[in-house]
């Protein structure tokens, strides 16, 4: 990439890794202030472990928080290394924005304080689409087959309807089940037949 698509990646990319980051130190804030609270039975089977409920407390939110915190980091390593590789940005992107689409923290976050509402929404949007997006697209950034590349609008809109209408990740209702299962199964099908006609490198890298 150069000149304005090179300027472009690069005030994207800066934008959303703010965003990302900012999210996590304040979902961080926002869990230490706000503790699970448990209830007696609770707290009774925690003790019979051995555990206390602040421990607990720094476990849980720990183990939600790293691995975005890990993703968005290896993203904008992958960005600093290959600006100019359309794919290598795609996937920074990706790894960049995804994982703070699935914590709760991130939701409760949302749901208490609307300063966050805007960034938490167009970094999850981001990395909805672009995962199911990365199915299409890995490991070389080309469409194959080439078919596929209109289904980025249908991506783009599932997304929409499925953050918006019903919300994003809910097993426990049908059309959003269906919806994602769909797209996923769309995605392992393109990527078997990519296997069949792609390099001896790329099929290791799809493995």
């Amino acid at each position: 990439m150069q000149g304005r698509l090179r300027l472009l990646a690069r005030l994207a990319v800066s934008a959303l890794a703010v965003m990302a980051f900012s999210l996590i130190v304040a979902a961080l804030v926002y869990r230490i202030g706000r503790p699970w609270i448990f209830d007696e039975l609770d707290q009774a089977a925690l003790a019979r472990l051995g555990l206390t409920t602040g421990f607990f407390n720094g476990w849980f939110v720990s183990l939600e928080l790293t691995l975005p915190t890990i993703w968005a980091i290896v993203g904008l390593l992958i960005f600093w290394r290959k600006p100019d590789d359309r794919a290598a940005v795609f996937f920074a992107i990706n790894l960049l924005t995804y994982g703070i689409s699935g914590p709760p923290t991130f939701n409760a976050l949302v749901r208490d304080d609307a300063l966050w509402r805007w960034p938490y929404e167009i970094v999850s949007y981001v990395g909805l689409f672009t995962s199911f997006v990365s199915f299409y697209l890995f490991p070389d950034g080309r469409f194959v087959p080439r078919w596929t590349r209109w289904l980025i609008l249908l991506c783009a809109a599932w997304v929409l309807v499925a953050k918006n209408v019903l919300g994003a990740w809910q097993p426990d209702i049908p059309l959003a089940a269906i919806g994602d299962s769909t797209l996923l199964l769309i995605g392992a099908i393109a990527q078997l037949y990519r296997y069949r006609v792609s390099t001896a490198l790329q099929r290791q890298q799809i493995k």
